[in-house]
């Protein structure tokens, strides 16, 4: 089954007599690859709904159009409720001096991984959280189509100023060709109007999105309708205040001239026609064209603004040194292209685990932007050679660590302005863990829609008093612990009695109300009562001087939370410049958690908008005996409002005072209530939410967070029914998690050919003999339940193992292959350590040796400890990171035995982690609860589970019958709708559908669930 269909967390029906039959349900064991299906999505198809509803006046079709076309809950995951925000721009306090002050750079990459889905929420925890908005334009959503991009990835960039494309078209002048979509977009009416121009602008303006994005490397591009369609689409938006519209163009081109500029670019005779990515040249710059091609751009258009010079960061050996030879050079915009399904910078992240590699991501981010020393204030001179790739976690620290970094060439922005309240709880968009003030409520999750701003500059870090670089005290975000959310911040080093300013943002920050205060939660996680020797410092408006507030000493190792008076700070002030101090003395090695800053006043409260109630729509996934993951939407009631583009079906969150919105859970209509997500987009993923007890009943909630931060809409709860009969059993194994990234390259290859082929053991007290000529398929993870590998204790064993031969497939021979054993029965490989016990293969190559055959030695520790642990086998495709022990691999292969250790010595103890530093016991109720009307709960699925079934085969073999089912639509496995039935349906026939399995999606209330049928 493809991944991401709509097919995920189906009940699988069973073959009974009869043309439609039914079986026991047989659910996936992760809902997290079986989440969103975009296959019925086209942009002619989507295109069409928006021309038909403009043909009858209006701006976007009805919510019953889009469900008989078959767009249903993953549309409203597709859109942006976040309006893209003004950055702001003041040459003089650029950190870099020289730097060119309005130069973009474009990212022009993926979201997330994996193509049509990556970047959507999912319960993924090692996914690609991009956080360097403060230095990017426009980002590219390179892995989706138009029309179709994450909706939380768009708020969090929206958010930070930056614009985000809708996907992109594809057209090759070997491949793909433009002719059928070029009869599309340039169809006229009969008054000689091309027709889909207000199709386009409206659907981007009701996804909330901002352009179209092309690879245009056939000539369609200039056929002369080609371009008057598009300087049409820019006229009409600059008409209708489209103002963060774009389209983005990148040709066959190293060049612009002022012949090529109308149909590339744009002049001041027919308007704008594209935003401008010059092709690379082997990979690198064409800088030899990048000055002549300003000239143009200005000489045609009048500005350059939109012209960036694009550059395949497969590498970082490019032309830095001349990115800025002369002044017109430096008036051309930057562009990185790569790739196309995951970026650069997350597949050559290294580390051990997924913990380390997503501290590393964010590092490698920071080198490649702010450069090598990570701080805009000291960065490497440019130059040709930059380490990029690297093989083995031990590397990282390599990686561009003599980089210029972007800063070079780029000024950092800043968006964050307005009245007070600011707040920020140093979330990244993800965590191993969801905490609510520092308690786990849930286990891993991915959601760029709860991405906080990111800092303006990454790190900034002074002497106090100067603006000398300080390096007593480092900054990284960390996932290890978490206040709210899954990271905070973390400061580290060794403190000063002079002090060590980490300067964070810069804003425009109105203190509207009086009092004004601040509120930071940290954590020390050292017990008993210590100093924590931090300060919040702010700055006013034009004031070079630091205003600086005591945190005060701690209480103990735990979260806490400090509130301070913001003495000096008055209502009309505004501030303009946040920061942290580290001053004093620490006896051992600093280290303090920040997880929450947030700057408020007395302003007054300010009303939400209430959850529509009637619009909250929650789909089951996975579900088993004691779990359940759950998809959601929902709308606000915005009565009382006067949204601007009301017209068009969007509604911005600001225009409606909402900040975000809060997840809760609760096991029981009078039960405990948990906070489990948070996101600004109108749709979330909850993921494998646990039930204390088989009595659990489960509702999903969800409310609206007023700008001020301490308001609140009731909360909307929806009555989740739990499945009854034959479920599964929840997957018990304490090891994480290996697995085939079923949208990594080559999904199809590595199930067919890699695996391993054989496994024998010689010298252990009882020995493996595994071989196999079949492959696994789906994951490509196998335990090996029918061997167990027996040792003692100091035992050397030897181990040989191969890959599949067979003449020249693309077997493990091209893969990087690592083994480990957890030696201290901790549930962990710790592949820092003697955990790490083989690794074979060579970056960027192929490993005869490991189709033909491998030997290593296993050396059983002295102090193994006596029980049964696993030894596991990781092999992941040796042009890519390998992930470590645990974590999806490209195009790899998984393979697990038990490993029996017995001996009289002494064990080694487990070490202690991360996990077991982090704050127990049961979370706090969510605040606000106590407040009259907070909830509204809303009829879920009416009598219980919505099921489908062929209850009289003998009589009506092409009849199928529905029991509690409101609406329904029939897809094919690979996602195309054909069947769609409203008006509470008790039966519909299917004698017009052809043999095949195929999927049967209901909705009852506000409940949706699926099955799958298979018609003989």
């Amino acid at each position: 089954m493809k991944k991401f269909t709509v097919c995920g967390a189906a009940v699988a029906l069973c073959c009974l007599a009869g043309n439609v039959q039914a079986q026991e349900p047989e659910y996936p064991a992760s809902a997290s690859t079986e989440v969103f299906d975009f296959t019925p999505w086209n942009d002619d198809k989507l295109l069409l709904l928006f021309a038909q509803a403009a043909d009858e006046g209006r701006k976007y079709p009805t919510k019953e159009e889009f469900e008989a076309a078959g767009f249903n809950l993953d549309l409203e995951f597709s859109r942006s409720h976040v309006r893209p925000a003004v950055i702001m721009e003041d040459a003089a306090k650029n950190i870099v001096a020289d730097v060119y002050p309005t130069r973009r750079l474009w990212m022009n990459t993926p979201t997330g991984q994996g193509e049509s889905v990556g970047g959507y929420p999912s319960s993924e925890f090692h996914s690609d959280v991009f956080s360097m908005w403060n230095y990017t334009n426009l980002y590219g959503a390179w892995n989706h189509t138009i029309l179709q991009a994450p909706g939380s990835w768009a708020d969090a960039a929206h958010k930070n100023g930056t614009h985000m494309f809708s996907g992109i078209k594809f057209f090759e002048s070997w491949g793909t060709t433009s002719s059928e979509y070029i009869k599309l977009i340039t169809k006229k009416n009969e008054k000689g109007e091309y027709v889909y121009v207000d199709a386009f602008l409206n659907a981007l303006l009701f996804l909330g999105l901002d352009g179209i994005n092309y690879n245009f490397e056939d000539s369609g591009y200039q056929q002369t309708d080609v371009v008057g369609f598009h300087q049409a689409l820019y006229k009409r938006a600059k008409e209708i205040g489209f103002d963060s519209f774009h389209i983005g163009l990148y040709t066959s081109s190293s060049s612009l001239s002022t012949r090529t500029a109308n149909a590339l670019y744009g002049t001041k005779a027919n308007g704008k026609t594209a935003d401008l990515m010059l092709n690379y040249s082997g990979g690198d710059f064409a800088t030899q064209y990048m000055a002549s091609s300003v000239q143009a751009a200005e000489t045609a258009y009048g500005t350059a603004d939109g012209l960036y010079a694009g550059g395949w960061y497969r590498h970082m050996d490019l032309s830095w040194p001349l990115l800025n030879q002369d002044e017109a050079t430096k008036r051309c915009g930057l562009c990185l292209w790569g790739e196309h399904k995951i970026s650069r910078f997350f597949q050559y992240v290294v580390g051990k685990d997924p913990m380390d590699m997503q501290t590393n991501y964010q590092k490698l981010l920071e080198k490649g932007f702010s450069g090598g020393y990570r701080t805009p204030i000291q960065r490497p001179a440019p130059s040709y050679t930059n380490v990029f790739q690297v093989e083995n976690a031990s590397e990282a620290d390599t990686q561009l660590a003599e980089f210029c970094g972007l800063a070079e060439f780029i000024p950092e922005r800043t968006a964050i302005q307005g009245d007070l309240p600011f707040n920020t709880y140093f979330s990244l968009g993800n965590g191993d863990f969801y905490a609510y003030k520092g308690k786990k409520t849930l286990g891993s999750w991915y959601n760029m829609g709860q991405q906080d701003y990111v800092p303006t500059y990454r790190w900034l870090i002074y002497q106090t008093g100067t603006t000398n670089r300080s390096t007593d005290i480092d900054a990284e975000f960390t996932h290890e612990d978490a206040y709210i959310g899954g990271s905070a911040l973390r400061l580290k080093g060794t403190p000063t009695s002079t002090g060590s300013d980490v300067v964070l943002y810069r804003a425009k920050l109105t203190v509207s109300g009086n009092n004004a205060t601040a509120k930071l939660a940290v954590k020390s996680g050292i017990e008993g009562s210590n100093a924590s020797n931090l300060y919040l410092i702010l700055k006013k408006f034009d004031d070079n001087a630091w205003l600086e507030f005591p945190v005060g000493d701690l209480k103990g190792a735990t979260w806490e939370e400090k509130e301070i008076a913001l003495s000096g700070i008055n209502q009309n002030d505004v501030i303009e410049y946040i920061g942290l101090r580290v001053k004093g003395s620490a006896s051992d090695s600093y280290k303090m958690l920040v997880g929450q800053l947030q700057l408020c006043d007395d302003r007054s409260a300010v009303k939400p908008a209430d959850i529509d109630d009637l619009s909250v729509v929650t789909e089951v996934k996975e579900e088993t005996t004691s779990s359940m993951s759950v998809k959601l939407t929902w709308s606000v009631d915005y009565t009382g409002f006067s949204p601007a583009r009301k017209d068009y079906g969007m509604v911005y969150n600001d225009e409606v005072n909402i900040d975000h919105f809060e997840i809760l859970y609760k096991n029981g209509e009078d039960g405990r209530v948990s906070e489990v997500g948070r996101t600004s987009t109108w749709s979330a993923y909850v993921g494998n939410i646990q039930f204390e007890d088989e009595n659990d009943d489960p509702y999903i909630g969800v409310r609206s967070v007023s700008v001020d931060l301490k308001s609140y809409s009731p909360v909307v709860w929806t009555h989740v029914p739990r499945a009854t009969g034959s479920l599964p059993e929840p997957d018990t194994d304490l090891y994480g998690k290996t697995y085939l990234n079923l949208e990594s390259e080559g999904v199809e290859t590595a199930q067919k050919y890699r695996y391993v082929s054989s496994l024998v053991t010689t010298g252990a007290t009882e020995n493996l003999n595994y071989t196999s000529n079949t492959p696994v398929g789906g994951d490509n993870y196998l335990r090996v339940t029918d061997q167990k590998l027996k040792v003692e204790q100091g035992q050397k064993v030897t181990v040989k193992f191969a890959g599949r031969v067979n003449g020249s497939d693309d077997g493990l021979k091209w893969c990087l292959g690592k083994a480990y054993v957890d030696w201290n029965l901790d549930y962990v490989f710790d592949a820092s350590t003697d955990e790490l016990v083989m690794e074979v293969g060579t970056l960027n190559a192929g490993t005869d040796s490991i189709a033909t055959g491998c030997t290593f030695i296993l050396n059983v520790p002295e102090d193994a400890a006596v029980g049964t642990s696993r030894f596991r086998m990781v092999f992941s495709d040796a042009w890519f990171t390998h992930p470590g022990p645990t974590g999806g691999t490209a195009k790899g292969f998984s393979i697990d035995f038990d490993v029996e250790v017995t001996g009289s010595n002494s064990g080694r103890e487990p070490e202690k982690t991360y996990a077991d530093y982090r704050d127990q016991g049961v979370a706090d109720e969510p605040d606000g609860l106590d407040v009259s009307g907070i909830e509204d709960v809303v009829n879920g699925n009416g009598n219980g589970v919505s099921s489908v079934s062929s209850l009289y085969p003998t009589v009506a073999t092409d009849v199928i019958y529905f029991n509690n089912v409101d609406k329904a639509w029939i897809y094919t496995v690979d996602g195309q709708l054909v069947k769609y039935v409203n008006n509470n349906p008790e039966s519909v026939n299917v004698s017009d559908l052809s043999s095949a399995m195929y999927v049967v999606k209901m909705q009852k209330g506000n409940v949706v669930r699926s099955q799958k049928m298979f018609k003989k």
